[in-house]
């Protein structure tokens, strides 16, 4: 099959799920895929770690793993911003796995950083699995199909970057040749903390869970891209009750099954978010990718307890629409491995 001359594969960390979280750590390789028909591999890494100016939420920390500590010490995205943005702008085909996420932390960060991107064209391996393969579609899934696994529990955004192009050659048909290997983890911006003086580190910015700017989007039929954003949409307070009313009770019992491996990963988020944004259809209201996002976070901010699991089945008992959706979730996340 053919491929585009370049791929940019890309990963990010971040401090949460909320649309006005931020980038803590960005992985880049960009890969010349003309070699990859003479069996050799030629490509470009960059691995970046950024002060993103407030404290990560607890369980994103545990997925990437850099302490408020050290990244207190690092550059903020600023300043790297301007020699970032011909590698963005360049013409190659970005890549990443739950696309969607990844390009609306990168843009905002550039827009952030007032060196604002033009609309790129953005693949999806995470919605290209589904459509090809199905079952279950996290990057940690995908792996063990394909005879993969990340290298650690936590999450660093050049290996998932990596491994996101295995996923993407794999899905091709295009094997890499033998001695492919990862390239140089080390962040090449990381610089060293001093060793962290006792008792707590002075309060950080308080953590808003408000909508990021406007960003540019995606353009092109790519993988992934259900709906486009529309931007500046504001939701009420009685639209955004009814949506969280609507949507809670099929919510609660997927966080429930969720969390039942003690891991909350993109696929999980990404269908919580397409089940607000059906909510947001049916109620006439546009979709929007940040107000989903958002209200997804929210939902996984909520701790599923006995008794709200049992509400929820309670409510689910009566209701035959949400019955269907939480049906589809379970096929799609807890797919049984062949």
């Amino acid at each position: 099959m053919s491929l585009p001359d370049r791929l940019l594969f890309v990963d990010v960390e971040t401090t949460g799920l909320f649309s006005s979280d931020r980038v803590v750590s960005l992985g880049i390789i960009d890969l010349d895929t003309r070699p990859l028909r003479e069996g050799r591999i030629l490509a470009d890494s960059y691995h970046l770690v950024f002060d993103p100016g407030r404290k990560s939420h607890p369980r994103a920390e545990a997925v990437h793993g850099w302490s408020d500590w050290v990244l207190r010490h690092q550059d903020p995205f600023s300043h790297h911003a301007a020699s970032l943005l011909p590698l963005f702008e360049s013409g190659a085909s970005i890549v990443a796995h739950n696309a969607g996420f990844d390009w609306k932390f990168i843009a905002r960060e550039f827009e952030l950083a007032e060196t604002p991107l033009v609309p790129q064209s953005c693949f999806c391996t995470m919605q290209a699995w589904r459509d090809q393969i199905g079952g279950k579609s996290s990057l940690d899934a995908v792996l063990r199909e394909i005879g993969l696994q990340r290298s650690a529990k936590t999450h660093g955004a050049l290996e998932d970057a990596w491994l996101a192009m295995q996923v993407y050659l794999w899905l091709h048909g295009v094997q890499l040749p033998a001695d492919d290997a990862l390239p140089r983890y080390v962040p090449s911006n990381l610089k060293a903390a001093p060793q962290q003086p006792p008792g707590p580190l002075p309060r950080r910015k308080p953590r808003r869970r408000s909508a990021a700017p406007t960003l540019p989007k995606p353009r092109g039929a790519a993988a992934g891209s259900e709906h486009e954003p529309t931007p500046g949409l504001a939701l009420s307070d009685e639209s955004r009750k009814l949506i969280m009313a609507a949507t809670r009770p099929t919510a609660a019992l997927m966080l429930w099954v969720a969390r039942a491996d003690g891991v909350t990963d993109d696929s999980e988020v990404a269908a919580v978010a397409s089940l607000v944004g059906a909510e947001l259809g049916r109620l006439g209201l546009p979709r929007d990718a940040d107000i989903e996002q958002d209200l997804a976070a929210e939902f996984f901010e909520i701790e599923p307890t006995p008794q709200l699991v049992d509400a929820a089945a309670r409510v689910l008992v009566r209701d035959e629409r949400a019955r269907a959706e939480l049906t589809a979730w379970l096929r799609l996340v807890m797919a049984k491995e062949e």
